[in-house]
Order: structure tokens, then sequence, then C-alpha cells
């Protein structure tokens, strides 16, 4: 199912969004092809403070549930979320 959440928390291997009293993982590999498990502790520094300067804390981010594993979901951008444009573009300018 989709929903429109907010971004709780952002790290450098994707973003925590959260939907009423539950919370997600949108992983970087699911929006990026520039996300790599092994990247060095300088890279994934860079590349997460450039995750939040685009996904700041409390913006609203529309998603797609993956698969529930208890109280955990995976979670999936909804790319074709007409109100994900902006985030989209802001992907886009940064290479991502």
């Amino acid at each position: 199912f989709k929903f429109r959440g907010k971004v709780k928390d952002v790290q450098s291997y994707g973003l925590f969004v959260t939907y009423r009293c539950t919370k997600g993982l949108l992983h970087a590999s699911d929006f990026t092809d520039v996300f790599d498990t092994e990247m060095s502790n300088s890279e994934k520094k860079e590349f997460g403070t450039l995750l939040k300067s685009i996904f700041s804390i409390g913006r609203d981010i529309d998603v797609i549930v993956k698969t529930i594993d208890g109280d955990k979901y995976s979670l999936s951008l909804d790319k074709e979320e007409r109100n994900n444009a902006d985030i989209m573009h802001e992907l886009a300018l940064q290479g991502l």
C-alpha cells in the first residue's frame, strides 16, 4: 500500500519515514544507483550529508510499502507520485 509520511531521520544508507505510529526504512539503493555498500567512511559521510540536504526532517514524502516484518516496514519511493516531483528533481540535480 501507499502512504504519505514524514521524514523522521536521515542516515548515509537511507531515511526513516513515519506514518502514524510506525516507521519504515527507505533504503538509498531504492532511489539512487550511486549508493554502494563498499563506500569508504568518508564517502558515506559525504553521501549522508547530500541526502540530508534533500530529505529534511519533517518533509512529506509519498512511499510504497514493499514488505512488512513485524513492526518493520521496507519502503520504496513512489517515483510516479506527483507530490514527489520536487524530490525527483532534486535527486537529478545532485546526480543521484
